[in-house]
């Protein structure tokens, strides 16, 4: 049998695993830190995609309402600050995909009026 060397490390082990195990109950059992972490996963997973997939026309916006929304209830309710990083990356990535998007569309818009006007000129 494997025994463990030392009897408190077992129990130390056991511990940490209860913790965590408790955590998770906790926080399926409080609805608010379940809405809070709902917001926030999908934050950061919409935020991702949108940058990543190249669709922040639809993700993005997404990403920024659900990271506002979750950071507007965890300061209103003064728990789930373990969301909060996930709520901020998540805003974050949907504001880059939506700030890039609108450096592309730019410079498509630019390129076509340069296109334009050359085209005028040399008539």
């Amino acid at each position: 049998m494997n025994e463990p060397e030392n009897p408190f490390q077992a129990s130390a082990e056991l511990k940490s695993s209860e913790s965590q195990h408790s955590e998770e109950v906790e926080i399926r059992r409080d609805p608010d830190l379940y809405e809070i972490g709902k917001f926030a996963t999908n934050s950061l997973v919409l935020g991702v995609l949108g940058l990543f997939l190249c669709m922040p026309y639809f993700f993005s916006p997404f990403a920024i309402y659900s990271g506002n929304r979750a950071l507007k209830m965890i300061d209103s309710l003064g728990k789930g600050e373990e969301f909060r990083r996930r709520a901020r990356n998540g805003r974050r990535l949907g504001m880059l995909a939506l700030s890039l998007l609108a450096i592309v569309f730019v410079g498509f818009l630019g390129t076509a009026l340069a296109q334009l006007f050359l085209i005028r000129a040399g008539q």
